[in-house]
């Protein structure tokens, strides 16, 4: 009786902290792609299509943790729907290892994307000059190049 008193809180726990993400992640999309329309009559796709070409990085942020959160959204609310019939349906899944497979593939797809893209503006960035500023040698109290 203690134990599914307590899973069935864990599910409520999780299900309402993976809710709550998801809101957080479509509010802050929303107004990321919002200041982008603010400033010319672009539609929402067009929006999408700039953000995915200027900043790269984010939109695989935002792509891939859309991405991360959906499955593990499906998975809490089934866990919840488990824990409160009478008959477990899925009493026999361990919901748990899928939660952690689900973490484990997801954000290694979102590292793995960040790392290309940041090799992209990496290599992209390179070919230019970056500044014009130049820098002399560093000297010590004495007057002498420390490089001596």
């Amino acid at each position: 009786m203690v134990e599914s008193k307590s899973r069935f809180a864990l599910a409520i726990i999780r299900c309402s902290a993976n809710i709550v993400e998801a809101i957080l992640l479509l509010i802050t999309l929303g107004k990321a792609l919002n200041t982008e329309r603010r400033f010319s009559d672009k539609s929402l796709l067009t929006a999408i299509g700039e953000r995915r070409h200027h900043t790269p990085v984010l939109y695989i942020f935002y792509r891939d943790g859309a991405l991360l959160l959906i499955p593990i959204l499906i998975l809490s609310i089934l866990g919840l729907v488990d824990n409160t019939l009478p008959y477990p349906a899925l009493h026999k899944v361990d919901l748990d290892m899928w939660f952690f497979l689900t973490y484990q593939l997801f954000v290694s797809r979102l590292v793995l994307n960040i790392r290309r893209a940041n090799g992209k503006l990496t290599e992209s960035s390179a070919l230019e000059q970056l500044s014009t500023l130049r820098f002399g040698s560093h000297r010590d109290i004495s007057g002498q190049d420390s490089e001596s």
